[in-house]
C-alpha cells in the first residue's frame, strides 16, 4: 500500500570515442532521448516480500562505520530535461526501459515541463527538482556530490541544448538554503569530458550534439588535440588555435563558469559551498577516448594532457586564488604516460566498467594512487534491454537479497579502508543505476532503501535531527486495505513557509489512505521526540508505532489529539516520544486515527 506517492552511468565506459548522440547522453551522464511516455510504473505498495532483509552490521554506538577520514559522495546530473521533469516521467527510450525513475515524479504531480522545443522552462518545475534533490541529497548523508558539469554554450539561441550548465548550479544553492540543508554537503565539480570537450565542440561547429556515427562519418573529426605541437617547454606552440580548438571548451566555456559560480555563491552567503580535499576545490575528470580516433596512435598526446592540467591549476588559481585538485580517470594515463609522475596530479579513480550481459564486471573499484585510495561503484546497472540487436548491458542491484549491491560495493570500500568514495550516478534513470528514491519495484525493494544505505556509510549514521517528508514515506495506504487505495491527488503543493513550503500529503485519513510508514530509520539511543508539521480544519487523532523491519517487537504509542488550525495555518506539534537503549533502526508508522489532516512533514529530534 504505498504511497502512490509522490509517486513513488557506465556503459562500458567511453574510451576509444564518443558515440551516436543517445550514448553520449546515456553514458555516465544521465541524459537520454524522445520517446513516448507510455506505461507509467506505480510506486511501490506494501505487499509480502522474500523474507530476507538486509543485516545490521555489528556498529560501535553512533560511530561512522566509515574509515577515519573518509569521505562519500556521489555523481549528479542536471541537464535541462532532468529539470523539467521530462526524463524522470519517462518510462523508456527506444533500446532502453527506465526502471528507476524518481519517486518525485513532476509531471505526474501536475507541473509542466514547459515547451523544450522552444528551450523555456516552466520556472517552478526546475525549482521544485532542485528543492526535492537537495533535500534527498542531505536526507542521505552524503558529504559531497559532484556536479555533471557539461558546458555552457557559446551560442544558446542557435545551439539550446542544455546538457548540464554549470551556471545553473546557482539555483541548486538557492534550493539548499530555501531547503535548510546548505550545511549538510558540498559540491565537487566532474568534468565530462567526452561532452563538454568534443560533444560541445562538435555543436558549436554545426555537427550537431554527437549527432554522429558510423553511418555518417563524414561528420566524425578526428580531436584536434592530436595534431596540435608542443613546444620545448611542454607548451601549445599556437595557443590561439590551442585556445579556439580545445581548452575554450574545457575552461572558458565549463571550469571557469563551475568554479565561478561556486566561489560567487560562497562570498555572497559566508558559506563554502565547495567541496575541498586539503584545502582545494576537487574536480573529477571522466574519461577521455574521444581523443584516439581510429589510427590515432596514443603517443600523439603525451605531455599534452599534462599541458592541459598545467593551464587549468593556473587559470584556477588566478580566479579564486587557489589551485584545484585534480582527480582523473585512469584512463588518462593511457594517452599521456607523463601523468603518472606528474605533481599536478592529485588522485585517479577506477571508474567502473559494464560489459556485456554474458560477460564479467566491474561495478566497484578501489585504486590507490600515490597512497590515496579511492572508491568507485555503482549501485546497479541496466541499458538496451529493449534492443534485440545489442547484448544488453546489467549487473543485478541485488535489491531483495541480504546484502544489495550497493551496500557490498560500500563494505567493500570500508574493508580496503579508502579515504574517499565516489558513486554513480544519484540522477542516473537512463541506467538504472539511480541513487534517489525511487518508485522502482524490480532493482529496489522499497523508495528510500538506497537513500537508507547511503545514510547508514555516511559520516553520520544516526542523526539527532531527521526531517522526513510526508511525500516521501515509502508507503501510504488504507488502514486494514490491500495498498492500491492512494490516489496520486493526496500529493500536492502547499504553502507552509516552513524550508520554502515543498509538499504535502492532503487530506490523510479521509477514507483514502491514514498510514504513512518510513522503513528502517535510524534512531539514538535514548528519548527521541516526534513532531509533526499539519493543518486540519477539525479535531483529529494520530498515533505511531515502530517495529523491527520483519514486523517483530512493535510498540505501539498513545493516541495523540491534534487541534484545528484552519486551511493555511500550519502548526508544528509534538506527538509522542520513543526510547531506545541503545542505537538501532527502527521502521516508522503514522496513522490518522479519526479526522484528516494535511501532512508537510515529520521531524524526529533526538534529546
Amino acid at each position: 500500500m504505498k504511497l502512490v506517492k509522490l509517486k513513488k552511468k557506465s556503459m562500458k565506459k567511453l574510451t576509444a570515442c564518443i558515440l551516436m548522440t543517445a550514448m553520449i547522453w546515456t553514458s555516465c551522464s544521465d541524459e537520454t532521448v524522445e520517446t513516448p511516455n507510455e506505461n507509467p510504473v506505480e510506486p511501490p505498495t506494501e505487499e509480502p516480500q522474500p523474507p530476507q532483509e538486509e543485516p545490521t552490521p555489528e556498529e560501535n554506538g553512533e560511530e561512522s562505520l566509515l574509515p577515519d577520514g573518509c569521505q562519500i559522495g556521489a555523481l549528479f546530473s542536471f541537464q535541462r530535461n532532468l529539470r523539467n521533469g521530462i526524463d524522470g516521467n519517462r518510462h523508456n527510450t527506444n533500446v532502453t526501459t527506465f526502471y528507476n525513475r524518481p519517486l518525485f515524479d513532476m509531471v505526474e504531480l501536475g507541473l509542466s515541463p514547459g515547451d523544450p522545443s522552444a528551450g523555456t522552462e516552466n520556472p517552478e518545475t526546475p525549482k521544485a527538482w532542485w528543492d526535492n534533490l537537495v533535500e534527498e541529497i542531505a536526507y542521505s548523508g552524503l558529504d559531497y556530490v559532484a556536479a555533471n558539469c557539461r558546458g555552457k554554450r557559446e551560442n544558446p539561441e542557435k545551439y539550446g541544448t542544455d546538457a548540464g550548465n554549470p551556471a545553473e548550479l546557482t539555483y541548486m544553492i538557492d534550493a539548499m538554503k530555501r531547503r535548510g540543508v546548505a550545511d549538510k554537503f558540498k559540491i565537487a565539480i566532474f568534468d565530462d569530458c567526452p561532452a563538454s570537450w568534443e560533444a560541445a565542440r562538435n555543436e558549436a561547429l554545426g555537427r550537431g550534439y554527437a549527432g554522429y556515427n558510423d553511418a555518417k562519418p563524414e561528420k566524425r573529426k578526428p580531436h584536434p588535440l592530436r595534431e596540435l605541437k608542443l613546444n620545448v617547454n611542454g607548451d601549445f606552440e599556437d595557443w590561439e588555435m590551442f585556445h579556439d580548438s580545445v581548452y575554450k571548451y574545457i575552461w572558458d566555456l565549463n571550469l571557469k563558469v563551475a568554479l565561478q559560480t561556486l566561489n560567487d555563491c560562497s562570498k555572497k552567503d559566508g558559506r563554502d559551498y565547495m567541496f575541498k580535499l586539503d584545502n582545494r576545490p576537487v574536480i573529477l575528470f571522466w574519461g577521455n577516448g574521444f581523443i584516439d580516433y581510429k589510427d590515432n596512435d596514443h603517443s600523439d598526446c603525451t605531455g599534452k594532457l599534462l599541458a592541459i592540467l598545467r593551464h587549468l591549476r593556473e587559470d584556477c588559481k588566478k580566479l579564486i586564488g587557489i589551485y584545484p585538485y585534480l582527480i582523473l580517470d585512469q584512463v588518462w594515463e593511457k594517452y599521456d604516460n607523463t601523468l603518472s609522475a606528474a605533481p599536478e596530479v592529485d588522485a585517479m579513480n577506477d571508474w567502473f566498467t559494464i560489459r556485456k550481459i554474458d560477460q564479467e564486471s566491474d561495478p566497484y573499484k578501489v585504486r590507490d594512487f600515490r597512497g590515496f585510495k579511492i572508491g568507485t561503484g555503482v549501485p546497479g546497472f541496466s541499458v538496451d534491454d529493449l534492443d534485440a540487436t545489442k547484448k544488453a548491458m546489467f549487473v543485478d542491484a541485488k535489491a531483495y537479497s541480504a546484502v544489495p549491491l550497493l551496500e557490498e560495493a560500500l563494505k567493500y570500500f570500508v574493508d580496503h579502508k579508502v579515504q574517499l568514495i565516489f558513486l554513480e550516478g544519484f540522477t542516473d534513470v537512463a541506467e538504472n543505476a539511480a541513487l534517489w528514491r525511487s518508485s522502482d519495484t524490480k532493482f529496489y525493494k522499497y523508495p528510500n532503501q538506497r537513500l537508507n544505505t547511503l545514510r547508514k556509510y555516511s559520516r553520520n549514521p544516526f542523526p539527532k535531527t531527521q526531517k522526513l517528508e510526508a511525500e516521501a514515506c515509502d508507503y501510504c495506504y488504507e488502514t486494514g486495505g490491500s495498498g492500491n487505495a492512494f490516489s496520486k491527488k493526496m500529493v500536492k503543493q502547499c504553502n507552509d513557509t516552513n524550508y520554502g513550503g515543498g509538499w504535502m500529503v492532503e487530506n490523510l485519513g479521509a477514507n483514502v489512505a491514514q498510514n504513512l510508514k518510513w522503513k528502517a530509520l535510524p534512531f539514538r539511543k535514548g528519548t527521541s521526540v516526534l513532531m509533526v508539521r499539519y493543518t486540519a480544519t477539525k479535531e483529529a487523532t494520530v498515533y505511531f508505532r515502530t517495529s523491527n523491519s520483519d514486523g517483530s517487537n512493535s510498540t505501539t504509542y498513545p493516541d495523540k489529539k491534534l487541534s484545528p488550525t484552519g486551511t493555511d495555518n500550519w502548526q508544528t506539534v509534538e506527538i509522542g516520544q520513543i526510547s531506545n537503549d541503545e542505537y538501532t533502526r527502527l521502521d516508522l508508522f503514522v496513522t490518522v486515527k479519526s479526522g484528516s489532516i494535511n501532512l508537510n512533514y515529520i521531524e524526529i529530534i533526538a534529546e
